[in-house]
């Protein structure tokens, strides 16, 4: 399957469930292989908030992951 390669040829085929990377005119697409060709994974790079993990671990507030940590006393209603 698939070893039938030219001589100067490196690289591990593509197999279904594989994701590549392409870089065109200096934009990165990733794209999902399938059973039938690509398919464009727009978000698949998509920054993520550096934030997010350590404020869901400290923050009394998980309703408030905002990427600030602004835990406190909560003011008492008298």
């Amino acid at each position: 399957f698939n070893n039938d390669h030219p001589a100067d040829y490196h690289r591990p085929s593509l197999s279904v469930s594989d994701i590549v990377a392409l870089k065109q005119n200096g934009v990165v697409s990733c794209h999902y292989v399938d059973s039938f060709g690509f398919q464009e994974i727009p978000a698949f790079l998509k920054p993520e908030n550096y934030l997010k993990n350590t404020e869901m671990a400290v923050e009394d507030d998980y309703d408030m992951i905002d990427g600030i940590i602004d835990n406190g006393k909560n003011p008492t209603v008298a």
